[in-house]
């Protein structure tokens, strides 16, 4: 369903689909030895809604999963998992919604962000890639950020900004404590983006609470920075910026000295309208901060890499979407799937140090997309390391008018020191592991509402804990219906 109409200028967009499935596994508890196949309906109706002009804007895409697993009663032999998520999730919602409101004249605001969705309990347990399995390693988080603020031009040049932010994250699994945050920024000073030279004080302080859980009290930290920052723009196509100042910070840290100097500097680069580059690096109490991203976009390719090392939180991991869609090109918001990057359970920060590409090239018939996403975590709490690796390549090809074959592969690797989580005793021991995907699959239109998918689907993972080896086939036939 498409609609377009105004309001005060606005123009509105809807779409909404309902997709039905039947799905064979052939390893619903994800077990080396003694498996349990098992037939799972599924039905997921999704909707799309957009708003452009006027004074407000909203782009809103949901979904939410109903399967049969859920009422099956399936009981996994030596259940060793230990998970304390729910065995089989259903519904699932999905979620992304960003919304930007103009409140009064020029110069307050207020912005809305809502999420939902599914990640894992353990980073380092078997997992099927979605909440389709009975393992009980699947946890739903539904977050939401509220923020007024105001932007304030004062004379021709200088421009003030206060904005303050509240957010919250809940979950359905007791091992991933909710939280909430509060974050002020402020900006005063010259903008870059009006001006050839700019300078200011910014300041960013965030605090977070996680809630007492069982035996473990509530946990209170704060990440702060105070800066003076500058900034050069030589030409249109080139901008250099700097900033330094100091870090105050309160949490639970195996680092020398969490309060310190800090600094920044780089540059951005935009040699044409489909090329940007910045790059950059400083120095922080947890060490250097290098950042490099590059996006280039054209008619029927597109590409973006990022690298950044940054201090952040567990529960920001799990919203954020390192590595969307994998397996197929733009894939819709109905497809089930794990959302988030992986990561450990902890109530401290963490130290993140990220790698991302994609790169999509489409053609008449074929459609290519890589995918690949590197995720180094160090806990500040007690200094252990995690690596989280996951890469796909997948192939779309129109052999007629109604009628695309697809083929990918995934894989994914989790390495980590030999410690336990936070809750041990919930989510079990730490280990590494490999696991090898292949999909193969065609869809097939009837009319210009409706299409069939047909895929199959093959996982191998092996870790060092023998008994967390299994292999497991799968078939899934969808119907997807679309609404005018």
């Amino acid at each position: 369903m498409l609609s377009a109409g105004s309001a005060h200028g606005a123009q509105w967009e809807t779409r909404a689909a309902v997709s039905t499935g039947l799905v064979y596994t052939d390893n619903v508890c994800l077990t080396e030895d003694e498996k349990i196949d098992k037939w799972i309906l599924t039905a997921t109706p999704s909707g799309t809604v957009k708003r452009t002009g006027g004074r407000s804007a909203l782009d809103m895409r949901f979904s939410i999963g109903f399967n049969t697993l859920a009422e099956s009663g399936v009981n996994c032999p030596n259940n060793r998992q230990g998970q304390a998520g729910v065995s089989n999730v259903s519904p699932a919602p999905r979620l992304r919604l960003f919304s930007q409101n103009r409140v009064a004249g020029d110069w307050l605001f207020f912005d809305a962000q809502a999420f939902a969705g599914q990640n894992l309990v353990n980073a380092f347990a078997p997992d099927s890639g979605d909440e389709l399995n009975a393992t009980g390693n699947v946890n739903t988080t539904y977050g939401y950020s509220l923020s007024p603020y105001i932007r304030k031009r004062f004379g021709t040049r200088y421009e003030g900004l206060l904005r303050y932010s509240f957010d919250q994250r809940l979950n359905t699994t007791d091992a991933v404590r909710d939280s909430t945050g509060e974050r002020w920024l402020f900006d005063v000073g010259v903008p870059a983006d009006r001006n050839k030279i700019s300078y200011g004080i910014t300041g960013d302080y965030y605090e977070v609470e996680f809630e007492e859980f069982r035996n473990r009290p509530e946990v209170v930290t704060s990440i702060s920075s105070y800066r003076l920052r500058g900034g050069y723009q030589l030409s249109r196509k080139l901008q250099f910026y700097a900033s330094a100042g100091v870090d105050r910070n309160d949490f639970l840290s195996t680092f020398e000295d969490i309060d310190d100097t800090a600094w920044d500097a780089g540059l951005v680069w935009t040699p044409n309208r489909r090329v940007t580059v910045q790059a950059g690096t400083g120095e922080r109490f947890f060490g250097t901060t290098p950042k490099f991203s590059i996006e280039y976009r054209h008619r029927r390719s597109r590409l973006r890499f990022n690298y950044e090392r940054e201090l952040t939180y567990t529960q920001n991991l799990r919203a954020n979407s390192q590595l969307p869609g994998v397996g197929f090109p733009n894939p819709p918001v109905d497809d089930p799937g794990l959302s988030g990057t992986p990561t450990t359970l902890s109530a401290q920060p963490i130290l993140n140090e990220g790698y991302v590409l994609f790169y999509r090239l489409g053609g008449k018939r074929n459609a290519i997309a890589i995918r690949a996403a590197r995720s180094e975590q160090r806990r500040a709490a007690d200094g252990r390391d995690a690596t989280f690796d996951n890469a796909s390549i997948s192939w779309n090809f129109r052999f007629s008018a109604r009628t695309n074959f697809r083929a990918a592969v995934t894989y994914a690797e989790q390495d980590a020191e030999q410690f336990f989580l936070e809750d041990e005793d919930l989510v079990g021991p730490v280990r590494s592991s490999e696991t090898l995907g292949y999909t193969l699959g065609f869809d097939r239109s009837f009319g210009s509402r409706s299409e069939l998918i047909v895929l199959y689907r093959y996982r191998d993972r092996e870790s060092e804990l023998e008994f967390d080896n299994f292999v497991e086939n799968r078939v899934t036939l969808t119907w997807r219906y679309r609404f005018r």
